[in-house]
């Protein structure tokens, strides 16, 4: 590992400590382990868009409002939707911090499987 992407992977953990508390930390561990044992950099992308997707989904098993205006229980009784898109960012996030890293290394750096080597 080299300098670069260990300050990268300590920046990602510190913006998940902000963000996250002691849960967003957890995931980044989560996360930059699935990275070091290999995982290519567009399954990152492909989970963070199948977890933003499945939100809408659901806050619909959760039960939309009767109403026409949302009541103040609403964001406290669909928190599932909330960790969905919150893991959704943190995997977009950490993608995206992984392109930027790689970026100007040329194609030959990034590999054939998109990044992961």
């Amino acid at each position: 590992m080299n300098r670069k992407t260990l300050l990268m992977a300590l920046i990602y953990v510190a913006l998940m400590s902000l963000f996250g508390g002691r849960y967003g930390v957890v995931v980044a561990l989560v996360v930059l382990a699935a990275w070091r044992v290999g995982v290519p950099r567009p399954a990152f992308w492909a989970a963070a868009a199948l977890l933003m997707a499945a939100a809408p989904m659901a806050l619909m098993a959760q039960g939309l409002p009767g109403t026409p205006v949302v009541g103040s229980d609403f964001g406290a009784s669909h928190l599932v939707a909330h960790a969905l898109v919150g893991l959704s960012l943190a995997l977009a996030g950490f993608a995206g911090m992984w392109e930027v890293t790689e970026r100007g290394r040329g194609p030959e750096a990034a590999g054939e499987d998109g990044g992961s080597a």
